[in-house]
């Protein structure tokens, strides 16, 4: 097995075990592992930022998801945290993360090479992917383990927003082992870990509810944007299935969020830049 993805898969497995003992859900043996998926399932499609043409349009969506992939642990683990919150909390991971000079500077390079045509966009794609995924699962580590810290001496209920905040920021301060984090998946990334099965059940639900209430032209061509993106997302095209939901538009995003499809929802916010 390639050492940087053992040491990557391994840091992940170890914080969410961590983070489930001190939660008190240990009968669920299965939840280390459905915790640490989110985060890797997260940073897939944080990759799909790539697709956006626009060049700084890619940059504000690359890390869009995250605080969608901190609402999805809280709710495995029935933490009670705002939303509200939780962004708050996303932006400041983000923003710092994105302020470490190797990764500013790799995602801008990669987004200003998409203003060159043809080859220059092909060689953005090349140069950000690997460095939104291992950013983005920087970022659900750092969440966990400060998450982690902070339970273990409270309950959710006793945690008040700047202690969460001030978990988080001591997190962060271990600037060695969050940069190895970052390295290791990285360095291992390869397409195949943007595995899309998850997304393509819920974009097959979008499609079926999206069916029942199209009537407009715009909403049926939304419709068949929406079931082209389920069948790229089931071949594991990261490219064509961030096309399709792109081209699905607003409609689609305001019935996933109606339907509370948070994979979709994420996806879909990643595609249309938001």
């Amino acid at each position: 097995m390639n050492a940087n993805r053992s040491g990557k898969d391994g840091q992940l497995a170890q914080v969410a075990l961590e983070l489930v003992n001190v939660v008190n859900r240990t009968a669920d043996e299965y939840l280390p592992g459905k915790l640490a998926g989110i985060v890797k399932l997260h940073a897939g499609i944080g990759v799909g930022c790539v697709f956006i043409p626009v060049p700084g349009a890619d940059l504000f969506a690359a890390f869009g998801n995250t605080w969608t992939m901190y609402v999805r642990i809280n709710r495995e683990l029935e933490l009670p945290f705002t939303q509200n919150l939780i962004k708050s909390l996303a932006t400041g991971v983000v923003s710092n993360l994105a302020s470490n000079a190797a990764i500013l500077a790799v995602i801008g390079f990669g987004s200003a090479l998409k203003i060159l045509p043809g080859a220059g966009t092909v060689a953005s794609y090349a140069v950000m992917s690997a460095t939104v995924y291992g950013a983005t699962i920087a970022a659900g580590y750092i969440y966990m383990k400060a998450l982690a810290a902070l339970l273990k001496n409270k309950s959710a209920g006793q945690v008040k927003e700047e202690d969460l905040k001030a978990a988080v920021a001591k997190v962060m301060e271990d600037k060695a082992t969050v940069q190895s984090i970052f390295k290791s998946a990285k360095e291992s990334y390869k397409q195949a870990d943007s595995n899309l099965t998850d997304l393509a059940k819920e974009l097959g639900a979008l499609k079926q509810k999206m069916q029942e209430s199209a009537v407009t032209s715009d909403q049926i061509d939304a419709v068949e944007e929406i079931a082209l993106a389920e069948m790229a997302a089931q071949r594991n095209d990261l490219e064509k299935t961030f096309k399709r939901l792109r081209n699905a538009g607003e409609w689609a995003l305001e019935n996933a969020d109606k339907l509370e499809l948070s994979l979709a929802s994420a996806a879909l916010r990643t595609a249309l830049g938001q």
